[in-house]
């Protein structure tokens, strides 16, 4: 689905927010000011319901089955599914996505196809009621995924490291015990796991946010069909290594080779690479059409990773067509966009950046920022952070 525009009112921290929504968005602004609930509402706007889509890439018959039985028998309340699928993206304690002291959060989106409203009423801090308007324009959006080949949505989270690290030894563990319990028996291990056990058996550890359970499914995938040369030549471009799979485990393992020659397992890696691993593997697996949401691409990358990460992401965003939601705090990440600007790489009107603007115990304000041709815009937070090292520095020079 295509977002155009949003207006949210009463979403969490956010008191009032309308912004467009544009081939490249930047949130930013302080901590806890609703940049990444905002982020993980478009995501699960933007994604069929949960219960139908556990594998993109090799459940599309089912999916196309789904459609086709909502469409032409109307048997499946999906709008109903649609709305609990985007707030729990968000959440699962739906009446904490209310702003405190509000009763009713209000959420709308413009398509190409019409407008969406989400509206959630809390009465006595529990949920009272769940709705979403506009069934033709839904009717719309889902048939035009079930002609879509590649994820219509992937979302990258901040905490991406140590998930990966998890991920990762959850799995060695796992494959470990039951070794040992099959040898204790006499017993011979001989077969891979399928992705649909491991799935399960991580399920089976505890309760996983939503947009957690998405981004093992994407790792899940990938190193089961091993498909690694585009997500090869971009890791290359980033990093200057190479990466290979390993296939001598249950399930195949990720290899970084860096540019010296010597070989890692990816969660052993450098954690830039590890950090960058996952938006590069969203970077390639995302459908024309579709959104790629991104918390915090800076993580563990020093300056002039940072920027060149950007740079690469926008660069695959205006030629793949794909719409990039970036937050950050990051001035670098912002300045590379904005340089991208002023070299004429990406056009002004292919920027939106939204500050989040929220002052101590107050409620957030969301302002679109004008970029203009030559690539400059108001930078409020790090303009705040400059005065305030300026100060330092004058301070120290007017006591000598």
């Amino acid at each position: 689905m295509k977002i155009q525009k949003v207006k949210l009112l009463n979403f969490g921290p956010v008191k009032h927010g309308e912004f467009e929504l544009r081939d490249i968005n930047i949130f930013y602004g302080p901590n806890n000011s609703g940049k990444s609930m905002t982020a993980r509402l478009l995501y699960g706007m933007s994604r069929p319901p949960r219960r139908y889509s556990l594998d993109f890439d090799s459940d599309v018959a089912v999916w196309d089955t789904y459609v086709r039985r909502y469409l032409e028998f109307r048997r499946v309340a999906v709008e109903e599914r649609l709305a609990h699928n985007a707030m729990r993206m968000v959440t699962d304690s739906l009446p904490e996505i209310v702003s405190l002291g509000k009763r009713l959060c209000r959420s709308e989106f413009e398509t190409a196809f019409g407008r969406l409203a989400l509206s959630l009423i809390i009465t006595r801090n529990r949920t009272s009621r769940l709705s979403i308007k506009g069934e033709k324009v839904i009717a719309k959006i889902y048939s035009a995924m079930a002609r879509t080949r590649g994820r219509p949505a992937v979302y990258v989270p901040a905490a991406r490291t140590g998930t990966i690290q998890f991920f990762n030894s959850m799995i060695y563990m796992r494959n470990q015990l039951l070794r040992s319990i099959i040898r204790s028996f006499g017993g011979a291990v001989s077969r891979r796991m399928s992705t649909t056990e491991i799935r399960r058996f991580l399920l089976s550890l505890g309760k996983f946010p939503l947009y957690l359970e998405d981004f093992y499914d994407l790792l899940l995938v990938f190193l089961a069909k091993g498909e690694v040369s585009a997500f090869e030549r971009s890791i290359k471009a980033l990093h200057g290594g190479t990466v290979r799979l390993r296939t001598r485990r249950e399930l195949p393992s990720l290899v970084y080779v860096d540019v010296s020659g010597f070989e890692s397992e990816i969660e052993s890696a450098g954690s830039g690479v590890v950090a960058s691993f996952p938006i590069v593997l969203g970077m390639t697996r995302i459908a024309p059409g579709g959104i790629l949401v991104v918390e915090e691409p800076e993580l563990h990358l020093e300056p002039n990773r940072q920027m060149a990460l950007v740079a690469l992401l926008c660069e695959h965003a205006i030629r793949r067509k794909f719409t990039l939601v970036m937050t950050t705090h990051s001035d670098f990440i912002i300045r590379r966009t904005l340089g991208l600007v002023a070299r004429h790489k990406i056009k002004s009107s292919n920027v939106g950046l939204q500050f989040f603007d929220r002052k101590a115990e107050q409620f957030t304000t969301i302002r679109s920022l004008d970029i203009s041709d030559e690539g400059e815009a108001e930078q409020p937070l790090f303009d705040e952070a400059v005065q305030a090292l300026v100060k330092d520095y004058s301070d120290v020079i007017s006591t000598k």
